[in-house]
């Protein structure tokens, strides 16, 4: 276990306004949250000692969202794209249907 690293997933948000390179949501309305095109992490390592080979897999299944402003959530997988044409305003499968405090 000790050659296996996960690499930290690439995470969205929307709405979001990231012209500075940081995400600065929108107060009042559903805050959709996904991780990028990468998808959770998964890797695996094998060790041998003589005749054994053991196998190991660490994969990421669950998702903690803190949003710095006292919210948080854990979603199971990556969560969903938003796509304004499809979602409007529908309640986020992962994130604050309330939106950003």
């Amino acid at each position: 276990m000790d050659k296996i690293t996960l690499t930290k997933p690439d995470i969205e948000a929307s709405p979001c306004l990231a012209a500075t390179g940081r995400c600065t949501g929108t107060v009042g309305v559903p805050v959709w949250l996904w991780v990028g095109d990468e998808g959770l992490p998964s890797k695996s390592a094998s060790a041998t000692a003589g005749p054994y080979t053991i196998s190991a897999t660490a994969k990421v299944s669950q998702v903690k969202w803190s949003l710095g402003d006292g919210q948080s959530t854990v979603c199971q997988g990556t969560g969903t794209v938003y796509d304004p044409d499809v979602h409007g305003w529908d309640t986020p499968h992962c994130g604050f249907e309330d939106g950003w405090k």
